[in-house]
Order: structure tokens, then C-alpha cells, then sequence
């Protein structure tokens, strides 16, 4: 399945580069802020997962600890009700070991 960004949630499953940012995320003003990002189903302890600003900042660098367990990179409801905001076009995602999938609820 190809990336889904026009939905609640944003469905991940296949990474990109700062060179070919997905027409879905193009735009350089707007934000997208998200209430949950999960990591759904990784195949593996020690899979990985990590998201990056276009500039190789790191944002979140998450490592499954056991097959098939959730992992959450960010929860509203943990964090005061703040939500995780991304520029537009200016995140990448670039490490998704093989399974498993992104999931990002607005």
C-alpha cells in the first residue's frame, strides 16, 4: 500500500528523501499537527523508525522493543493536550524497517 495523506489518520508505509518530498506533503506555509503518531505493528525487536526535518534534524528515532507491539511516538493526552506540529513539506520520513505501519491522527 502507498502512502495515504489525505485521510484521519495519515497512513505510512514507505519512506522518502529531502529530494522527493510526496506531492501530498508539498507546500513550504502551512502546519500539520497531529494528536497521535503511532507506530503500528513493527515485525520486529529492534526494528526502526525515524522521522526527520529536511535538514536531518532528528524528531523521533524509535526502536521496536518486541514483534508485533505497538510503539507511540507522540500522544496529546501524554503531553498536556499539545499536539506534535510538522511544516509542511518539511519532514521526512526515513526509516521504516521493513513492516509495519505510520500512523498520524490530527
Amino acid at each position: 500500500m502507498p502512502n495515504v495523506f489525505n485521510q484521519n489518520p495519515m497512513i505510512l508505509d514507505t519512506v522518502w528523501t529531502a529530494g522527493t518530498i510526496p506531492a501530498g506533503l508539498s507546500g513550504l506555509t502551512s502546519w500539520q499537527d497531529f494528536s497521535l503518531i503511532k507506530w503500528v505493528n513493527p515485525t520486529a525487536a529492534g526494528d526502526e523508525c525515524k522521522l526527520t526535518d529536511i535538514n536531518s534534524n532528528v524528531l523521533f528515532d524509535e526502536f521496536a522493543v518486541a514483534a508485533h507491539q505497538d510503539v507511540v511516538l507522540w500522544d496529546a493526552a501524554a503531553n498536556g493536550g499539545h499536539k506534535y506540529s510538522f511544516k509542511k513539506g518539511q519532514w521526512l520520513l526515513v526509516t521504516l524497517t521493513a513492516g509495519g505501519k505510520l500512523y498520524l491522527w490530527r
